[in-house]
């Protein structure tokens, strides 16, 4: 018994993924893809952030230094 626990646990980790194209404005595509995904069986992966949407973020978050000259850069990295 403890070999097929194992093995169940063994094809969690081997995942695979779907791509699916619709067309946003479908219902029912909208809805059956929301179907499926309340059945539990899917897993809807979690959104990443492009590197564009990361830089803007750490602008909103005031993560950006303006540098006005090589002074102002020292003084910068110094603190």
């Amino acid at each position: 018994m403890e070999a097929s626990v194992k093995t169940r646990k063994k094809q969690h980790n081997d995942l695979k993924s779907i791509t699916l194209f619709y067309n946003e404005k479908n219902n029912v595509a909208i809805n059956t893809i929301n179907y499926l995904l309340t059945l539990g069986v899917f897993k809807k992966p979690k959104a990443v952030k492009s590197p564009l949407e990361l830089a803007l973020d750490d602008v909103k978050h005031g993560r950006v230094t303006r540098i006005k000259d090589i002074d102002n850069f020292k003084d910068e990295c110094l603190k």
